[in-house]
């Protein structure tokens, strides 16, 4: 059996993580871009349903007040 040596920590020289390739990164970009996208996507779904129920309510309002 082989003896292992007790761990140690890695300065930033000995790293083990290497950089990643220019194809990696094309695929991180695209996916933090799609991210984004669903992001801006979901927050104009919220901004439209708040726009639309506080227009129906005004509009509820609007028309108590006529009767």
């Amino acid at each position: 059996m082989s003896e292992e040596s007790p761990a140690r920590p890695l300065s930033q020289e000995e790293s083990p993580v290497r950089p990643l390739s220019q194809w990696l990164q094309l695929m991180l970009a695209e996916i933090q871009a799609k991210r984004e996208g669903e992001e801006r996507a979901h927050a104009e779904e919220a901004r439209r349903a708040a726009e639309l129920a506080a227009s129906t309510a005004a509009d509820a309002a609007g028309g108590a007040a006529q009767t």
